[in-house]
């Protein structure tokens, strides 16, 4: 992603800070600007103190009624300062968590309307990544600026204000003691937005190789084989390279500020220098003095704070983090009419396509008509470009050159929420929720799940073969499947049982079923085709298959082979040609004889 400036994204982040946190921000911006204002104060009420108990001394008969005063003021702004603090502390927190969980929505939403051939990019994968991992960075940025212009400035203005009017030479002074802290961060947040770039692959892969190892969903099988060691190797590899990274880069961060602290000290030193001199030619009085004494170190905490670890210190980091997530937003998104398309034939022409990153075509030069409630079996060895075809068909990826219409128009002018309205999938790699049957059925339509919606759900889970009433689901249709919250696990084909009721519970008018049958048995599954062929009487049906005895249900079948259409036709037509399908059906064949 190319790299966006400083200002904007600043801009973008306070906008989205505004937006999120409406009548919250107010307060969050008043409360950093009188904490800022009352810490200034808190040095004149200091001078005015320290003047206050020398003037007395000198003057007995002016008596002590100044000196209270003086400490009746000075007392005020400490606790003013306590109080604006624990607010400042309470807003600051509060505020940073809507902010991040608005900036986590964002990326998900955008994540969602991004073309699904990203995905395929490890490019895209990486934006993912590092733009979900700046989500908190991003939070608390955005917040470092309300700090900076709320806070900072406004006490830096008053502490200027202060000592210009005692001598304009300390104000130089102190001017000299920022600019090598600033200057040292502007170089970390270079270096640090280098290695977020570097370091996101090295740290996508040791994760991975971390849940091979531990990962419950690998634990079995990493287990038997004996491939923890290998995995570990890998760990080790990958999480050395990133360290690597991160040390070369640190180790010029820690230089580079050592040495500008040595200048910052000295500067500090030169004030101290400063003042006695000041005080010594006239300039300013022993309560000036006693005051700004008292104070230089507490504004010199303050500034190195800020600008070493607070605001200027975070940006380094927080920045890298925050321009990955404000890119990511830029992204382009897959846009179109949003209107649910209405599905009645779907025509592939001259249809070629490939993945990012290759050369050579997963489809070539496919040309394919697909009537209204025709129900096509898509045939082929693997790597044929079956799964692949399928996704042209449905529009989840767009052709390289070449169209695909439905309707007679082309896909590319609906949106993907128009697009696949009305179309369902049941899939061989479905996925397991960690939630209740009832949901893990009807999340597919999108709406609540609630029990306006159960006999749907009931009938759908009968279809697709669920025995809800069997020992397996003690608690029903409300039984948690996972046992990491208490509930029960379930075996391979009660899972898949679990999908295809997902699948056919969402309203639609085409479905893909993509290899749905692998962990049931076989009387399972031809029960599940002949399913397959009532509830598609009058919908779009598309199935992909191994199993080539099951495609026969299909009115017409399409075979595959190195990303083309070779044959098509009914059953009994392709075997008389005695071409592919024929020699993948006989040797299927043999293992039945």
């Amino acid at each position: 992603m190319r790299q966006l400036s400083f200002f904007k994204v600043i801009g973008i982040l306070l906008s989205i800070r505004l937006q999120k946190l409406k009548w919250r921000f107010a307060p969050e911006v008043l409360v950093s600007i009188a904490r800022g204002l009352i810490l200034g104060f808190g040095i004149s009420a200091m001078h005015f103190l320290f003047d206050s108990v020398e003037n007395t001394l000198r003057d007995p008969s002016v008596g002590w009624s100044l000196i209270v005063q003086a400490v009746l003021i000075l007392a005020s702004v400490i606790v003013s300062e306590q109080f604006l603090t624990q607010a400042d502390n309470y807003l600051r927190e509060t505020n940073s968590l809507l902010m991040r969980g608005e900036i986590l929505n964002r990326i998900n939403r955008k994540a969602a309307g991004i073309d699904p051939i990203a995905y395929e990019s490890a490019s895209h994968l990486e934006n993912i990544e590092k733009a979900t991992k700046g989500a908190e960075h991003s939070a608390w940025m955005s917040r470092g600026f309300v700090d900076l212009f709320a806070f900072f400035i406004p006490f830096l203005i008053y502490v200027g204000w202060y000592l210009y009017s005692l001598r304009p030479l300390l104000l130089l002074a102190m001017v000299f003691v920022f600019i090598p802290p600033i200057l040292s961060q502007i170089v970390r947040t270079r270096i640090l937005s280098r290695l977020e770039n570097k370091s996101a692959p090295f740290r996508r892969q040791y994760e991975h190789y971390e849940a091979a190892m531990c990962g419950r969903e690998f634990l079995k099988e990493t287990r038997q084989l004996g491939a923890f060691n290998f995995f570990f190797g890998r760990y080790l590899k990958s999480l050395n390279l990133l360290n690597r990274e991160i040390w070369n880069a640190e180790g010029t961060v820690q230089i580079i500020r050592i040495v500008m602290s040595i200048i910052t000290i000295a500067g500090y030193g030169g004030i101290l220098v400063l003042l006695m001199l000041s005080l010594r030619d006239g300039y300013i009085t022993i309560g000036a003095f006693a005051a700004v004494f008292a104070a230089v170190e507490r504004i010199f905490d303050i500034v190195n704070g800020v600008i070493l670890w607070g605001f200027f210190g975070n940006v380094s980091e927080n920045l890298a983090y925050s321009r990955n997530v404000v890119a990511f937003y830029n992204l382009p998104e897959r846009d179109g009419d949003d209107s649910p398309v209405h599905i009645c034939d779907i025509e592939l022409r001259n249809v070629s396509f490939s993945y990012p990153g290759r050369e050579e075509n997963a489809v070539s030069d496919v040309s394919l008509k697909i009537g209204k409630n025709e129900t096509i079996a898509i045939v082929g060895e693997n790597g044929a470009g079956k799964s692949t075809l399928v996704k042209l068909i449905t529009g989840i990826y767009l052709p390289t050159t070449g169209q695909a219409l439905i309707n007679g128009n082309d896909m590319r002018t609906f949106s993907m929420r128009g697009l696949f309205a009305n179309i369902s999938g049941i899939f061989q790699r479905y996925q397991k929720y960690k939630m209740t049957v009832r949901e893990n059925i009807a999340i597919s339509q999108g709406h609540p799940v609630v029990a306006a919606y159960d006999d749907v759900v009931f009938e759908k889970a009968a279809m697709a073969g669920v025995e809800i009433e069997s020992g397996s689901y003690p608690d029903g249709m409300d039984t948690v499947l996972s046992r990491e919250f208490d509930g029960v696990d379930l075996s391979g084909g009660q899972w898949q049982r679990v999908a295809i009721a997902r699948g056919l519970y969402r309203a639609h008018q085409l479905i893909v079923l993509d290899e749905p049958t692998a962990a049931i048995d076989p009387i399972e599954e031809t029960a599940v085709y002949n399913k397959f062929v009532e509830f598609t009487q009058n919908m779009t049906g598309i199935l992909v298959t191994h199993r080539l005895g099951s495609a026969k249900i299909a009115d017409r079948i399409i075979v595959m082979d190195a990303g083309r259409i070779v044959e098509e036709g009914s059953h009994e037509s392709l075997l008389g040609q005695n071409g592919k399908y024929a020699e993948m059906y006989h040797a299927q064949a043999k293992w039945y004889s």
